[in-house]
Order: structure tokens, then C-alpha cells, then sequence
């Protein structure tokens, strides 16, 4: 050990040279600066590269108060862009970058009035509902397969609802959104049987009936609660788990 320290010493000056002149070039303005109006904590990649950023972020995200609306962005490896990309159903690594995703989650929900009667039914209403809960994830996951593929873990999470098991349906109403979710469970079933053999594991969780704004706060669970429960699953997947439907107790749910 004592000979690579030596053996390594004269690059670290090195780099501690470089990393001098460019400072001192930020200081008398050759190299520019930017501000922005938002407060903005950046992890380095030298400091803590590697598999060291992600627990890191986490760890700071732990203690930032909870009043705070935090957004977390990746500079995206491999990419022929450069600044901030909002990532859509149309693109691509090219765009966003090659970087692996060890475990996308899915959370797209909306949940349309419906009428009383099914003769008065707002056809074009369970469209949307089904473009953004089922269409949506769909076309995250297209966009992203192959950052999955090139990950570890190869994990997919959707979260759907207990409205969209067909077996559960015991009291009827909100058609487009258990329609919506039901589908949501299909594709996701469908991608799992289909992509088995390049080892990924596709699943869908029921977070519980949360306390939201889509339910003005009359659920049974916090958002504390379910997200607590929702990372123990989801941590504890595995290949045995591809195309299985878990609520976020982990307990098995019917389709």
C-alpha cells in the first residue's frame, strides 16, 4: 500500500494544480459562473464517485426539513445533450444519458368525477385517465428499458391499486380508474413474462388507501406510512418476485 501511495503521490499534485487553476480561473472570471434562484446542493463525483453519490443524497435528503420540495437530478452519463432534459415519451439515452437504473418507479395516478349514471358516462374523461395511468409508466419504461437492462438489479416498480384487481371488485364505480390500473397490471404482467429470460423483475404495488389530495385526506394510511412500507418491498425484491402484485405490506394481491 505504502508503494502506490508513492507511486501515486505525483498525480495528486497533479491534480491539486489543475484544480487550483481553474479555481483561481472562476475568481478573475475567465471561466464563468452561474446562479440560480433556488438553493442547490451539489454532490461531486471525485469526492464520493461511483456508488458513494446515491447514499449520500440520501443522506442529506434525511436532513433537509420536510417542508422543503426536493428534486433530485442526474447529470446523465453518455449523453449528447447538455443542461437540464425533462425526460418524455419521446426520449432517448442519447438524450438523457446511458446511466444505469437499478429501480424505476412508476407513480402516475389522476382520478376523473364521475357521473351517477353510466348512461351519462364522460367516455373521453376514462380516455385520459387511462393515457396517464396506464400509458404513461408505459412509455417511461420504453424510454428507460435500456438504462434498466444495464443495471444491477433490473427492477421495474408501477404503482397501481387495489381498484385494479378485477377480483377485489366488489362495489363497482370508477370505472376508468380501475380500467386504467387493470391495464397498468396487464402490461406490466405482460413485460415480466416476456423480458424473463434477461433477468428483470417488473412488479406492481398497491401503496394503500393514502391520505392525498385525490381522496381530500380520507384515507386509512399517511403518505408517511405507505411510503415507508413501499421501500421495504421494493428493497426486498428479487427475481422470484417478477410479475407478482404486492400491496405495500407485502402481502400478495389478487389480480
Amino acid at each position: 500500500m505504502n508503494s502506490l501511495r508513492k507511486i501515486l503521490f505525483p498525480f495528486s499534485l497533479l491534480y491539486g494544480l489543475i484544480t487550483n487553476i481553474r479555481n483561481t480561473a472562476f475568481d478573475l472570471g475567465i471561466l464563468k459562473s452561474k446562479a440560480y434562484e433556488i438553493p442547490l446542493i451539489v454532490v461531486g463525483n471525485l469526492s464520493v464517485g461511483g456508488t458513494g453519490k446515491s447514499p449520500m443524497i440520501e443522506y442529506l435528503i434525511s436532513h433537509l426539513p420536510a417542508s422543503l420540495k426536493i428534486a433530485v437530478l442526474s447529470r446523465g452519463y453518455g449523453r449528447e445533450t447538455q443542461g437540464f432534459r425533462l425526460a418524455n415519451d419521446e426520449s432517448t439515452a442519447k438524450e438523457i444519458g446511458d446511466e444505469p437504473i437499478d429501480i424505476l418507479i412508476n407513480n402516475a395516478g389522476i382520478l376523473r368525477k364521475e357521473a351517477a349514471k353510466f348512461a351519462d358516462a364522460d367516455i373521453e374523461s376514462m380516455v385520459l385517465e387511462y393515457q396517464v395511468n396506464t400509458m404513461g409508466p408505459l412509455r417511461v419504461a420504453q424510454a428507460l428499458l435500456p438504462n434498466i437492462l444495464a443495471s444491477e438489479r433490473k427492477t421495474m416498480v408501477n404503482i397501481s391499486s387495489v381498484l385494479g384487481s378485477m377480483e377485489l371488485n366488489t362495489f363497482g364505480a370508477f370505472m376508468g380508474y380501475r380500467a386504467s390500473k387493470a391495464a397498468l397490471n396487464s402490461v406490466t404482467k405482460t413485460l415480466a413474462v416476456s423480458m424473463t429470460d434477461q433477468g428483470t423483475t417488473f412488479v406492481v404495488l398497491h401503496p394503500g388507501y393514502v391520505q392525498t389530495d385525490m381522496n381530500n385526506g380520507a384515507g386509512d394510511i399517511t403518505v408517511a406510512q405507505s411510503v415507508a412500507g413501499l421501500y421495504t418491498v421494493i428493497s426486498g425484491l428479487s427475481e422470484a418476485d417478477n410479475g407478482k402484485f404486492f400491496s405495500y405490506e407485502g402481502e400478495p394481491m389478487p389480480w
